[in-house]
């Protein structure tokens, strides 16, 4: 009797091994090769409950995007005062952010990224779509944890 009540109990402890959040903190670095654009240098993530700050450096300058992970609007100030208006959401390995950026140029940009943190946690593929006269063009951005 007491087995038939453990066997449930273990298996139902497995199931939640699988649903924990993934966490995509760390210092990564650009792997060109799996890449479709030209070299990005290293990004370091900031993974903290639903906030993601992202860095990396270029051109010797350090920029920065933070993120909250809540399905709501948010708006995002950087330091040449462009603003990104947007809505983040966090479903399993993948973070997807899409909302418009609006530059001190007047041209507003729609903005649709999608991060993807493999299984193992060693690879973060980002994609970006950006939007041409012909139409969307994805781009591929991998790196690498350090």
């Amino acid at each position: 009797m007491k087995r038939a009540h453990i066997l449930p109990i273990f298996v139902l402890s497995l199931c939640g091994i699988g649903f924990a959040t993934p966490n995509f903190s760390g210092r990564w670095v650009y792997d060109a090769s799996a890449s479709t654009l030209p070299s990005r240098g290293e990004r370091i993530i900031v993974h903290a409950g639903n906030t993601f700050r992202i860095s990396r450096e270029w051109n010797s300058k350090i920029y920065f995007l933070e993120y909250t992970v809540d399905s709501l609007e948010h708006v995002y100030v950087n330091d040449r005062n462009d603003r990104l208006k947007y809505t983040a959401v966090l479903d399993g390995n993948t973070l997807r952010v899409r909302g418009t950026l609006y530059s001190r140029q007047a041209i507003n940009h729609p903005v649709d990224d999608t991060y993807v943190l493999s299984q193992d946690g060693k690879t973060l593929t980002h994609f970006i779509v950006i939007m041409s006269r012909r139409g969307p063009v994805i781009e591929k951005e991998v790196y690498l944890k350090k």
